[in-house]
């Protein structure tokens, strides 16, 4: 997470200029659970590709994937999952520093819309609160938590609550240039 995974991103994003297909001074990086994970690490680390970052239900802190307690993710995949897939807490402790966008929330310089659900189990809104307050004050954030919703948007009001709030906010930060 956060090293090569990351890097695959911006490929995406030069081939797909390149074809013509994406213009690289409107680009936004979104995504949910892992794919906000990779938004916030879009934002701190490739903040000269992106103009904005999406991020619902992400993972903001890789050190909370390990040390949480009333997450879902069982203690097999935090005892082995995690150590084999992700990092292991002890030895790679500066790579989860390094890779963990909670722990490098003052570098990012661009509009973030990050979105939270109040019954998350799989990725409880500790880490989007924790986030939120890491950032720094001149920060532009649009914040939205939705108390009823989990791992997702299930309910038909949220969606289009949220789904609203990301159309008007890719307008306001990828408008074309007149």
């Amino acid at each position: 997470w956060g090293l090569a995974m990351q890097d695959d991103i911006a490929d995406t994003l030069a081939w797909a200029t390149k074809q013509g297909w994406a213009d690289p001074q409107r680009a936004c990086i979104m995504g949910a659970s892992y794919g906000g994970y990779a938004a916030m690490m879009g934002a701190v680390a490739q903040g000269n590709l992106f103009k904005c970052a999406v991020n619902w239900v992400g993972v903001t802190d890789l050190g909370l994937l390990s040390s949480i307690h009333w997450s879902d993710i069982s203690e097999e995949w935090k005892q082995y999952g995690m150590k084999r897939l992700v990092a292991d807490p002890v030895s790679d402790a500066e790579q989860i520093r390094k890779t963990s966008p909670l722990q490098r929330a003052q570098e990012i310089r661009m509009p973030l819309l990050m979105a939270y659900g109040g019954l998350d189990r799989r990725v409880p809104i500790k880490h989007g609160e924790e986030m939120k307050a890491a950032l720094r004050p001149d920060q532009e954030i649009e914040w939205v938590v939705y108390p009823d919703e989990g791992h997702g948007w299930f309910n038909l009001q949220t969606n289009e609550d949220f789904w609203g709030r990301v159309e008007r906010f890719l307008a306001r930060h990828l408008a074309p240039a007149n």
